[in-house]
């Protein structure tokens, strides 16, 4: 840890030049927002230089998913600086679900869909901006592929079966879609949820479905 407080010369501009750290830290808790799970466990190479902070995170958790990648934060005043994330997060299905706000989850409840039941596990890559000013919104990029899906929907009357399936998350919108067995058939399946309700498209939810049914009866 290098720092020159020499305050005749001291400003934001040469703030580089004045700090300097390189820190090792190991079971830190972070916790991002009030809905979210909070990220625990962190394992962490810190450098600091000036107002630029990068974490390189060797290890981390959100519920039971592993996490590894690198989170930046740099000072630019209190209504332009974020933390940024870019992760890579590998775990259950549910896990991934929790990230996604309590408003949000309710609204796909009410149409019929409880993601909370959802089962399978999930491979994903995370882009997230977190504005340090809580009146700024917070800013997604995920991507995702889930295997071994399973969920039952709208009353139990459609159940999904050991799908694969491939989906986005940018904050607007949730567009899942993917393959497996729906009611014992073999199905394609599109989910689509506008979080935003001043969308442009006609619709806040699009569920499509097709399935080749061959039987007697």
């Amino acid at each position: 840890f290098d720092l020159n407080l020499d305050y005749a010369n001291l400003d934001l501009n040469s703030l580089a030049d004045k700090l300097k750290a390189n820190l090792r830290v190991v079971d830190l808790e972070y916790k991002y927002d009030k809905d979210f799970p909070a990220l625990s466990k962190i394992d962490t190479n810190v450098t600091i230089s000036g107002a630029s902070v990068e974490f390189l995170i060797n290890q981390a958790y959100s519920s039971n998913s592993v996490l590894s990648g690198v989170m930046t934060f740099d000072w630019q005043g209190k209504d332009k600086s974020n933390f940024v994330f870019n992760d890579d997060a590998k775990g259950k299905v549910i896990d991934l679900i929790e990230c996604i706000s309590n408003d949000n989850y309710d609204k796909v409840k009410k149409q019929g869909i409880d993601l909370k039941k959802i089962t399978g596990q999930a491979t994903s890559k995370i882009e997230l901006i977190i504005p340090i000013n809580p009146n700024i919104k917070n800013s997604y990029n995920i991507s995702t592929v889930m295997t071994g899906v399973n969920i039952k929907a709208f009353s139990d009357n459609i159940i999904l079966q050991n799908a694969k399936i491939t989906g986005t998350f940018n904050g607007d919108k949730i567009h899942l879609i993917g393959t497996g067995k729906i009611n014992n058939y073999d199905s394609d399946v599109s989910y689509q949820h506008y979080i935003n309700d001043n969308n442009q498209s006609d619709y806040n939810y699009l569920l499509n479905v097709k399935t080749k049914i061959i039987a007697n009866k």
